[in-house]
């Protein structure tokens, strides 16, 4: 998945931003969609959300690619700092997905979610544009 999989990526501007983007295969099908969001330009930080809703498509790197390619938009042509998520702390493959982006977690909202009479915790995940640049090297090796 690369940039031009992200449909309307180029529709982003520099202190604006939000809109969920489809997430498309080469084929092309829509699998899911991807978004950048709260951007506050004077703290050159946002928000990011992803669904990868077919799940015949988990675990292809379909997700990872896609946060990948809006992480490098993010940092390199919006020229952010910083970008944050939130997952639920059971959802262990988007957790591994987002940390080979290179986020870490920075913190936990305990019992933060309430599905099926359970309460699950919230893990927020940060990522700076210096992290971003360290993990792409190393991806890349």
């Amino acid at each position: 998945v690369s940039r031009r999989h992200i449909y309307g990526a180029g529709k982003y501007r520099r202190t604006s931003c939000g809109g969920w983007k489809r997430i498309d295969t080469p084929a092309p099908e829509v699998i899911g969609a991807i978004e950048l969001r709260k951007v506050i330009p004077e703290h050159r930080s946002g928000e990011v959300g992803i669904l990868v809703g077919d799940r015949a498509y988990w675990g292809r790197g379909y997700g990872t690619d896609a946060m990948r390619a809006l992480c490098r938009f993010a940092f390199e042509e919006m020229d952010l700092h910083r970008v944050h998520l939130g997952v639920l702390e059971f959802n262990t493959r988007a957790i591994r997905a987002y940390e080979q982006v290179g986020f870490v977690v920075e913190g936990r909202l305990r019992q933060d979610a309430y599905l099926g009479g359970h309460y699950y915790d919230s893990l927020v995940m940060g990522l700076l544009r210096e992290d971003f640049g360290g993990a792409e090297t190393a991806r890349r090796g």
